[in-house]
């Protein structure tokens, strides 16, 4: 499967990369960004924690089987899609978005135990894998 990170401008430079697999009616979705964005300020991050934040959300579109199944979801509605979305996200579902049109769940790389990927610069093999994992899920979702 390919991940390729495609650099994403943004005025505050916060958003660096990400990228899109797409599949039929679901896309998995990859973000790379920064906790700060003035690299003065970056430089003093303390050691307990790093600067990059690593995102994996899955987007679910009409007609994909999980869609009925989460479409009464409601925005942040954390607790709801983890009783719906039946893939084992690395903590748990941290983010939930319904537009309507699509759900977007996911979740992040900022926990206890995560120092390691707040210093990775480069998509990191774990992240990838979860993204990797998600896509079969989602491919093979009935």
């Amino acid at each position: 499967m390919n991940f390729n990170m495609i650099p994403k401008e943004n005025p505050r430079n916060r958003f660096i990369e990400h990228c899109v697999n797409e599949g039929n009616n679901f896309e998995v979705e990859i973000i790379h960004w920064r906790l700060i964005d003035n690299p003065a300020q970056a430089a003093n991050v303390n050691d307990i924690m790093g600067n990059e934040c690593w995102n994996v959300y899955a987007i679910i579109k009409q007609g994909h089987p999980l869609f009925d199944k989460l479409k009464d979801i409601e925005t942040n509605d954390y607790d709801g899609a983890m009783d719906r979305f039946p893939f084992d996200f690395h903590c748990g579902i941290t983010y939930v978005h319904n537009n309507g049109d699509n759900i977007k769940v996911g979740d992040d790389y900022m926990h206890v135990g995560d120092e390691w990927v707040e210093r990775c610069y480069e998509l990191p093999d774990e992240v990838k894998y979860e993204a990797e994992e998600l896509f079969k899920f989602l491919e093979g979702a009935k």
